[in-house]
């Protein structure tokens, strides 16, 4: 590797003293221009210190991996970059993983825009082949901030379907889809924390930390989990490393597999079980009984309703069983399935002979693949 300051390129890779990585916009070793009005310095720093802030010292905040050695190839400025300099950023990472030295685990593509190149493409497909993982950031929508579906519209670089590349997606602090966030069945991996994420910025701004929100605050946490397990399992290749990552993600109904704003995995980074310290755990499914009022006169039609959530979002496609006691001891079963709104209705009338007036109870319970089931009653009355 370069010494930081002898005028010498010691590893002979054409990049004068990189001790810390190379500003491929500017053609120098300074990741930092110094400018307080850089919104892109400071976005590159809250970038890493949610991947590597060394955590357990009392000051700001913990990264994802407190032991990790991060290396800057900035392309991108004030008036953005060019996609030749992100090809040379990529080549520079590879050849550092490949002909160095240097464990080059993953880089992390907080970044977005333009439309396909095959030139791009070719480069994230030599770090593929060197073993380097390309975890990029989904994108956050159109001008109306509002997520996209990626399948449709492809969002470039997290787009291209090399198979060292994991597209994350943002989710918020109740674990649900941030509402900026793209997403796509077919084209994006993983969610992960992106929304109101406190992290570093440049120690030359008087207050040194602040929250951003984007998907370019998730695919940190994805890149530092990657390094994390890298760390435990030396010998991992890039593609066992994307396995653990997408393997353990925690099943979320705002991006499940058939919700619709959908990611692959249908869940969310569970980076305690991408170690290996437990299995991802299955989501709870919340289940309420509710009637359309609380008493009734017998000729009327009870409607009683089933609503299925995973503490957050509305669960579609849920398995419902309803069962309804009379005052008489009779029960009557129902069943079907939730509707994008997570709720199952089932009109219910008694006969008074049959049935009896008083109090009635209502039980619902709620399954579905990757959840845990859940059960839950109510009472109402029918009248003479």
């Amino acid at each position: 590797r370069d010494k930081a300051t002898n005028g010498v390129d010691d590893d002979g890779n054409g990049y004068l003293d990189d001790v810390h990585g190379w500003d491929f916009l500017g053609n120098n070793k300074s990741c930092y221009d110094g400018n307080a009005t850089n919104q892109g310095e400071k976005h590159g720093t809250h970038v890493s210190g949610t991947i590597g802030a060394q955590g357990d010292n009392g000051i700001g905040v913990a990264g994802v991996n407190w032991n990790v050695t991060i290396i800057c190839g900035k392309f991108l400025g004030g008036n953005g970059g060019t996609t030749a300099d992100a090809i040379e950023a990529v080549d520079y990472f590879t050849d550092l993983r490949k002909n160095r030295g240097i464990n080059v685990v993953a880089t992390n593509n907080s970044w977005g825009g333009g439309g396909y190149s095959q030139s791009l493409y070719d480069a994230i497909e030599r770090a593929n082949t060197a073993g380097v993982l390309y975890i990029a950031a989904a994108g956050n929508g159109g001008n109306d901030g509002i997520g996209d579906n990626n399948d449709r519209t492809p969002h470039y670089p997290s787009s291209y379907t090399n198979a060292n590349v994991v597209a994350v997606a943002s989710t918020n602090n109740a674990g649900g889809r941030s509402t900026f966030s793209n997403y796509g069945l077919n084209s994006v991996d993983i969610g992960a924390p992106g929304t109101s994420i406190y992290s570093t910025l440049p120690s030359y701004l008087s207050t040194p930390y602040g929250s951003y929100s984007g998907t370019s605050m998730a695919s940190p946490h994805v890149a530092g989990a990657a390094a994390l397990y890298a760390s435990v399992h030396p010998g991992a290749s890039a593609a066992q490393i994307k396995a653990a990552l997408l393997d353990t993600a925690i099943p979320t109904a705002s991006i499940a597999r058939d919700s619709n704003t959908p990611v692959a995995t249908g869940g969310r980074l569970d980076a305690n079980a991408t170690l290996g310290g437990r299995t991802a755990p299955p989501m709870v499914l919340g289940v309420t009984v509710t009637t359309n009022k609380p008493a009734y006169s017998f000729g009327e039609t009870a409607t009683i309703t089933v609503r299925v959530s995973d503490g957050v979002d509305a669960v579609s496609g849920a398995t419902v069983s309803l069962s309804v006691r009379t005052p008489k001891g009779k029960t009557s079963t129902y069943s079907g399935t939730t509707n994008a709104d997570g709720t199952a209705s089932f009109p219910y009338t008694p006969m008074l002979k049959r049935d009896g007036a008083g109090t009635y109870t209502a039980s619902g319970t709620a399954s579905k693949t990757s959840y845990d089931g859940g059960t839950a009653s109510t009472t109402f009355t029918f009248k003479r």
